[in-house]
C-alpha cells in the first residue's frame, strides 16, 4: 500500500484521529486530501497513494509520484472517475519527481525560462521566470498558478514574466 496524506486508521474510519485532525486544522492537509485518500483507498487497497490534492477553481490537482501516476488513474480511468465523482469536480493527476519538474508540468505548454532563489525580508522564495510571449499559453491566472504551486510544493513562489 502506498502513502497517503492521512494515516491508515483515518483511511478506514469516518473521523480523523487527533494527529490528522491537528494537521487538518493547521492547513497541512485539506478536505480534498482526506476525501481523495479515502476514495483511492476504497477503490484499490493496493493503490500506490499520492502526495497531495490541491483544489483550484476548475478542478482538483492530485500530485503523485511520477512512476505511480498510471496506478492512481487506474485501469481505464476507473480510479480517476471515482475521484471525480467523490470530489464533485474534474481531477487532474500530475507526477512529481522534484520541484522543477512539477512546476514545468503545471505550467505546460508554457515554457519556463528559469528558477531563481531569492532572499526576502520574510524568508526565501523561488522566482519562476516565464517568457512574456508564453503568457497566453497559461491555463490559469497568475494568482491561481502561484497559489497552486505554493500549495503543491510547500514553498513560497513568485511567477514573473520576462
Amino acid at each position: 500500500m502506498g502513502s497517503y496524506p492521512i494515516c491508515v486508521k483515518c483511511l478506514k474510519s469516518k473521523v480523523l484521529c487527533p494527529d490528522c485532525q491537528q494537521r487538518y486544522d493547521q492547513g497541512i492537509i485539506c478536505c480534498e486530501d482526506v476525501c481523495a485518500s479515502r476514495t483511492l483507498f476504497s477503490c484499490d487497497q493496493q493503490s500506490p497513494g499520492f502526495i497531495h490534492a490541491v483544489p483550484t477553481r476548475d478542478y482538483v490537482l492530485v500530485i503523485a509520484q511520477e512512476d505511480s501516476v498510471g496506478d492512481v488513474i487506474g485501469e481505464s480511468g476507473r480510479n480517476l472517475k471515482s475521484l471525480a465523482c467523490s470530489l464533485n469536480c474534474d481531477v487532474k493527476v500530475v507526477g512529481c519527481e522534484d520541484f522543477k519538474k512539477l512546476v514545468i508540468a503545471l505550467l505546460a505548454p508554457a515554457r519556463v525560462k528559469g528558477f531563481n532563489r531569492v532572499l526576502t525580508g520574510e524568508g526565501e522564495l523561488t522566482r519562476i521566470r516565464i517568457a512574456s510571449s508564453e503568457a497566453k499559453l497559461l491555463r490559469m491566472s497568475f494568482d491561481d498558478l502561484q497559489k497552486v504551486i505554493s500549495a503543491a510544493t510547500d514553498e513560497a513562489v513568485e511567477l514573473v514574466l520576462d
